[in-house]
């Protein structure tokens, strides 16, 4: 009877890095088990959002992304901390050509603090139109960075609607 090779299973490890600090992606490895020979191949997927990336023999690998190394070159890839908590997923492959399921795990700033906002509660005319930036009252960044980008959504049911270069947006959904 012949024996059918299980899939290779990793746990990861969560890493607690400061804005610009370069760690080993191999880092983010706890263990590996069911290792049917040895790895031959690497994944790391970098889902954004907290600002830190890969950097692939010091070349900045963009985000959302599949990022596939050797073992020999394992040692090239290397992460650098972001502003706040950034979801990373790795997988290996064995010398069977089994590929482990995707694992999630975290980068996080310690020292991150997300920016503060107040908002405005404005009655707004039927068919009239108001800029966005009319519902922001005051913007407050502690950990003093730049605030790169502002996330809108209409959550009403009241007929308005945000328009985003004159096309209407829909309602529930992040603009």
């Amino acid at each position: 009877m012949a024996s059918t090779a299980i899939a290779p299973q990793i746990t990861l490890n969560s890493q607690t890095i400061s804005t610009g600090k370069v760690i080993f992606a191999s880092s983010f490895i706890g263990t590996i088990n069911n290792l049917n020979g040895t790895v031959t191949k690497y994944g790391f997927y970098d889902f954004g959002g907290g600002g830190g990336y890969f950097q692939l023999d010091g070349v900045i690998q963009s985000a959302n992304q599949y990022i596939y190394v050797t073992p020999i070159n394992l040692s090239k890839l290397t992460y650098v901390g972001g502003n706040g908590t950034e979801s990373i997923a790795v997988e290996v492959m064995d010398s069977t050509n089994q590929w482990s399921l995707w694992e999630n795990t975290t980068a996080v700033n310690p020292n991150y603090i997300p920016p503060i906002l107040a908002v405005n509660v404005i009655s707004v005319q039927i068919n009239a139109s108001i800029p966005a930036t009319n519902f922001i009252s005051k913007t407050l960044d502690l950990s003093n960075l730049e605030l790169t980008e502002y996330a809108f959504k209409d959550l009403g049911n009241g007929g308005g609607y945000f328009s985003l270069s004159g096309v209407k947006q829909a309602n529930n959904a992040w603009i």
